[in-house]
């Protein structure tokens, strides 16, 4: 009796029969295999590729979530504050806002940093899972969005020297001003040097010893054309838009020219001559005012 083939059929529903010669041997076990894996689609479950899309779908989000929070963060709890004091302050507490907002910038910043290897990203974590999992499961590390098209705002630069994190580099020296220079900079910062708005930085930022005194002089004389011109704070002026803040600027120096009686009869060229002043010689010129306005005895 001659030997016959032994021959299995497997049936998978929405496909073609298939037969499968086994010739008495287990070669066609890898065969069932495969064709169920191919087919998995067909019995209504994900296949692995869609597996791994979804999953790098959850890891991309989730990295973008924890950026945006690292990012904004700070900035929400400084502005908080500040819009708490802009509503109770005064023009003489702008000058601890500011230490303050930039003190609660740079811990807020150091401890997320702490914290971003704890809330890790998925791939972190699948990387420490058990040995066993297979490797066809991993997850590539995501990359998030372009920044363009979430049109977040680009957090500004950090250095760290003396132990702390700072907005401001260790060579960082307060540049020589015109009043006019030190006003922009001081709400705006310096774009084409990338240096940040002055208003964000507190004595704790300067390298340079000397220019404590000279960022103390800076803010002072912002704080004095700002009351001039009307403003009811530095903290509030600091929302406003630029082109409402360069109205106050004018109005201020104005005020301030008329003030100090060292400029020329004509409005505008005493305005032109205010503009061109060093800051320091601003400064210098405000302190005489307040000498000369103080009651005797009270200099």
């Amino acid at each position: 009796m001659a030997t016959s083939q032994a021959s299995s059929t497997v049936e998978v529903r929405g496909t073609k029969r298939r037969r499968l010669e086994t010739n008495g041997s287990n070669d066609a076990a890898p065969s069932i295999a495969q064709s169920m894996e191919v087919d998995a689609t067909a019995l209504g479950g994900p296949s692995t590729a869609s597996l791994l899309t979804r999953l790098e779908k959850v890891e991309s989000t989730l990295d973008t979530v924890l950026t945006d929070i690292f990012r904004k963060l700070p900035t929400l709890v400084a502005d908080a504050v500040q819009t708490k004091l802009a509503a109770h302050g005064s023009a003489q507490l702008d000058g601890v806002f500011h230490d303050l907002r930039s003190t609660v910038e740079t811990c807020l910043q150091e401890a997320l940093q702490k914290l971003r290897p704890e809330l890790g990203s998925p791939s972190a974590a699948a990387a420490s899972g058990p040995s066993s999992a297979s490797s066809s499961l991993s997850l590539s590390t995501p990359t998030p969005p372009p920044t363009s098209s979430r049109r977040t705002p680009i957090p500004p630069p950090r250095f760290e020297w003396g132990g702390r994190i700072h907005p401001v580099p260790q060579d960082f020296t307060l540049p020589k001003m015109t009043v006019l220079h030190l006003w922009r900079a001081w709400f705006s910062g310096i774009p084409d040097s990338g240096m940040v708005p002055l208003q964000q930085l507190s004595t704790r930022n300067l390298p340079v010893p000397a220019d404590v005194a000279r960022f103390s002089k800076a803010r002072r004389v912002v704080a004095f054309i700002a009351s001039s011109g009307g403003a009811p704070s530095l903290a509030k002026l600091a929302t406003s838009e630029a082109s409402a803040r360069e109205n106050v600027f004018e109005i201020g120096c104005r005020r301030a020219a008329a003030k100090f009686r060292a400029f020329s009869a004509s409005p505008d060229a005493a305005l032109r001559t205010f503009h061109d002043l060093s800051y320091a010689t601003c400064y210098d010129a405000i302190r005489k005012l307040e000498k000369a306005d103080a009651p005797s005895g009270q200099e």
